[in-house]
């Protein structure tokens, strides 16, 4: 039973990266993976630049009412185009490619203001990411999440 569901989960996959290049691509974002969206890079259902232009829409359609987004990287789509490139060439998909992620207004991010909401440091754009963000690129580039960059 399990072999059919797969079988079946891979047609479909297969099936749903036939779509033409200039239709949106429509993803789910409800419960999405890790685990699927590298299937779908993987299968070309969509893409990391895909991906992000949906979660830049979604958060786009309900900001405004629930105000929990202070700053979104203005380079996010540039970084997710990258991101494609490098799979494409490489072939590889580490644990977090092309993963966005939502970093809380507290946690010093490079280039970034950080105002923690606080309007008296809109100013301030910071020079140095807090180390949960660098060990969670460390995780990126070296492929685990359980190693810790070199002190």
């Amino acid at each position: 039973m399990a072999h059919k569901i797969i079988k079946l989960g891979s047609i479909f996959i297969l099936l749903a990266s036939c779509q033409s290049p200039d239709q949106p691509v429509n993803i789910n974002l409800n419960e999405l993976t890790i685990y699927e969206i590298h299937q779908a890079y993987k299968y070309e259902v969509f893409s990391s630049q895909d991906l992000v232009s949906t979660y830049l829409e979604r958060i786009k359609s309900v900001d405004e009412e629930i105000n929990a987004i202070s700053i979104i990287n203005p380079k996010a789509l540039e970084i997710a185009k990258e991101l494609d490139e490098e799979y494409q060439s490489s072939g590889v998909l580490q644990p977090l490619h092309g993963i966005p992620i939502i970093v809380k207004d507290n946690i010093n991010t490079k280039g970034l203001p950080t105002t923690a909401g606080a309007l008296a440091l809109q100013s301030l754009g910071r020079m140095y990411d807090e180390p949960t963000l660098i060990k969670l690129a460390y995780a990126y580039e070296q492929g685990t999440k359980h190693r810790l960059p070199p002190q």
